[in-house]
């Protein structure tokens, strides 16, 4: 009997308190825990969100003046010098120019949320302008769009991710009046990386969204 009541002097906490004290113990963890994943979250985006827009100012930075070019039906362009519809528009008018698996144009100002099919910034919606501007202009022209990701959420999030941005970028250009007939999307999720996955900004530079003319 003394042993037993030496016992529970050390351990100074009654049964009955220990019975009032696991409620608020399990409310906390209810509370905390989810607060602490949001945080986290929230950081790693926030780390993610600062490379790809350093990334972005990068990539911006090498596209050169804008220029006004006119196409076909009267429609005029501010596109820049060394951009993708520039480059497009080369490929397209140059006769001489096959049509190849090898021949794609990468979109300079397009950016999405991270994780999301959501696009963002004016500059995107500007660029998503100017390539159906483009292929409205040249009727003739069909497209693939292709999308790729980092390779942070597994290949199977990696490749239904790709796949929904790949269907809203080709849906935006629908939306813009080109016939979905001359166009097709396709998600490749993390595979065929350009850069290095190991850095945030080689994770930047493999979220990316290219097109491929497969007829002209």
């Amino acid at each position: 009997m003394l042993i037993e009541k030496r016992h529970r002097v050390v351990r100074g906490v009654r049964p009955t308190t220990l019975k009032l004290l696991w409620p608020i113990a399990l409310v906390a963890l209810s509370v905390g825990a989810p607060l602490w994943f949001a945080l986290r979250t929230s950081t790693v985006d926030n780390e993610a969100n600062k490379a790809s827009n350093a990334f972005s100012q990068t990539s911006n930075a090498s596209l050169g003046a804008f220029t006004k070019t006119s196409i076909p039906g009267g429609v005029n362009l501010n596109i820049p010098q060394n951009g993708m519809e520039n480059k497009l528009l080369a490929f397209i008018k140059d006769p001489n120019a096959p049509v190849n698996a090898q021949t794609w144009f990468e979109f300079d100002r397009l950016t999405f949320a991270i994780g999301t099919s959501m696009i963002l910034q004016i500059s995107s919606q500007e660029q998503l302008q100017g390539i159906a501007d483009i292929l409205k202009a040249y009727p003739n022209v069909h497209v693939r769009i292709n999308a790729y990701t980092d390779d942070q959420s597994g290949t199977t999030a990696n490749l239904k991710l790709s796949q929904d941005r790949a269907n809203s970028v080709m849906a935006q250009l629908v939306a813009r009046g080109v016939d979905s007939l001359r166009l097709d999307a396709i998600g490749y999720g993390e595979d065929h990386p350009v850069a290095d996955n190991s850095t945030e900004e080689g994770r930047a530079g493999n979220r990316r969204i290219t097109l491929r003319v497969i007829r002209k």
